[in-house]
């Protein structure tokens, strides 16, 4: 998969792009109803409070621990490994 750093330093440096939308772990645990929000208007799209809803309530950690489309739970177990979520 390559060296951590170095793939955040590569984004980082096309920060300032207009096609480039930097988020962090950090702004989406804090107030993710407002990332949501910044993503749409990165894509020219204003969402409705229903829309924000609804979205984040899909991205919460729980509900996509959850859900078998994003918790792995299909995918081969790595032997030695542990559980994904």
């Amino acid at each position: 998969y390559g060296d951590y750093m170095h793939s955040v330093l590569s984004w980082w440096a096309l920060r300032a792009r207009p096609n480039i939308l930097v988020l962090t772990y950090e702004e989406m645990h804090r107030d993710l109803a407002a990332v949501v929000r910044k993503i749409g208007t990165f894509l020219g799209k204003e969402p409705t409070d229903d829309q924000v809803s609804v979205i984040s309530e899909h991205c919460r950690f729980e509900q996509m621990r959850a859900n078998p489309m994003t918790n792995a739970a299909s995918m081969p177990k790595v032997a030695g490994g542990g559980e994904f979520m």
